[in-house]
């Protein structure tokens, strides 16, 4: 069975048991994983979660009921510029990282959202502005958790993300249909360049990884020729939704031209490109025969020197090689 009518020879063909198996795959590895993890020592499993906070993309520190900090991740350094050296041992209101209101009010020097979770053992997430070793000031999300023993609390955990980073695609998702979208309710080109730009941003600062994947209906001019414009702009919508089905929020389908579709895939690299290839395979593949649609489909993965333009242009050059 073919999947795509264009260069079908550079597709991995799949057959209806795909995913099953790979699910399978994923649940043993798992269930070994975690009996192998439940007969470490308690010093490797330590060293275990320690090496999985070094590896997310959030910041992370921990603080005991002193208020002095014993734990600062990569990812916290990489967002403000303070490094674990200079912030273990201090207590957070001896940094200079010194949290603010919205109103400028000093957080460190009164009941922050850290504080008050030592106090009352409630999560919180908050907005709140940190100063940055380069000067910077800049909108960052925390959210605080306690850190209990034995039901007595001994300390705070603080997660923390960049505000701008979070918000920008969120408000596209709440407001919908807006300037950053065309007639069929997808993000256009300017939205899709303008999140790739964040996105980029990202990988030169924090080496966040991601992944574009176009998918271009070639018989698109045929379809609107002999079915009609309206019905043409249906079954882009019906393909869209195939594939959104099973993005991640975090990630943006768009659409580039009228024939041509564009995904956003974080935390992907260039090694996962087949997997994701495979995956829209399947998800847009009853469809396609369904339609008769003639699908060509190009994955890349960026690189910190991109531009949302080298990057959409590179995957152009796959796509009709």
């Amino acid at each position: 069975m073919r999947f795509f009518a264009k260069k079908s020879k550079n597709i991995l063909l799949l057959n209806e048991d795909f995913i099953a198996k790979k699910r399978r795959i994923v649940m043993d590895c798992l269930y070994s994983y975690i009996m192998m993890y439940s007969r470490m020592s308690k010093e490797d499993q330590l060293a275990v979660l320690l090496t999985v906070l070094e590896h997310v993309h959030e910041g992370v520190y921990c603080v005991d009921n002193d208020r002095r900090i014993f734990y600062w991740n990569e990812a916290a350094t990489k967002i403000t510029g303070y490094t674990a050296d200079e912030m273990v041992g201090k207590r957070c209101f001896e940094t200079r990282i010194k949290h603010v209101d919205i109103a400028g009010k000093n957080l460190c020097a009164a009941m922050c959202p850290l504080v008050a979770t030592m106090f009352d053992g409630r999560i919180r997430s908050e907005p709140v502005y940190a100063h940055c070793k380069d000067g910077r000031v800049v909108e960052v999300v925390v959210n605080s958790y306690p850190l209990l023993v034995d039901d007595r609390t001994v300390g705070a955990i603080e997660i923390f993300t960049q505000k701008a980073a979070v918000d920008a695609h969120q408000t596209f998702l709440r407001h919908g249909r807006d300037e950053n979208a065309d007639a069929s309710g997808l993000p256009n080109s300017d939205y899709v360049n303008y999140f790739i730009d964040m996105k980029v941003q990202e990988k030169r600062r924090f080496d966040t990884p991601f992944v574009i994947e176009l998918v271009r209906i070639d018989n698109f001019d045929e379809i609107q020729k002999n079915r009609g414009e309206e019905e043409a702009e249906k079954i882009l919508r019906e393909l869209a939704d195939k594939i959104k089905d099973d993005m991640r929020s975090s990630e943006l389908l768009g659409r580039l031209k009228k024939d041509l579709l564009i995904g956003i895939y974080m935390s992907a690299s260039a090694r996962d490109l087949p997997v994701i290839r495979r995956h829209t395979i399947c998800c847009v593949q009853d469809f396609e025969q369904k339609e008769n649609l003639k699908l060509s489909i190009a994955e890349c993965a960026a690189t910190a020197e991109d531009t949302p333009s080298s990057l959409i242009r590179r995957a152009c050059e796959i796509l009709d090689s």
